[in-house]
């Protein structure tokens, strides 16, 4: 999985924006900010979650990457991880998810064309 930089452009355009929003704007000058959060959004490199044992680390299963997915996928998806940990079939053939299917040159593929947003 790649790790990326915020890029100086949207670095840029995300600081103008924060601070008109901090200063109110033409329509509603008077408008402040008031506060916000921020977050992490965890996807990989094909935008589906890695699942399963992690090669070269015995006795290491993952499961990541798949951000709100991955919390409202979390039952079925730890059930059949938990099948695989006990050795035993799982009900739904998570392979696909393998960790090792960027080393593979297997990343997963949409109708949509590459990855969620392709």
């Amino acid at each position: 999985m790649r790790t990326t930089a915020i890029r100086p452009s949207i670095r840029k355009c995300a600081s103008v924006s924060s601070a008109r929003s901090s200063s109110g704007s033409r329509r509603c000058p008077r408008a402040r900010h008031l506060g916000g959060y921020a977050s992490l959004y965890t996807i990989t490199d094909d935008w589906h979650p890695i699942v399963g044992p992690e090669p070269g680390l015995e006795g290491y299963y993952a499961f990541f990457g798949g951000s709100g997915h991955g919390f409202k996928l979390g039952p079925p998806i730890g059930e059949a991880l938990a099948d695989v940990i006990c050795g035993e079939a799982a009900d739904i053939d998570i392979s696909p998810f393998r960790p090792g299917r960027f080393i593979d040159g297997e990343p997963l593929t949409s109708a949509w064309g590459e990855g969620n947003r392709g």
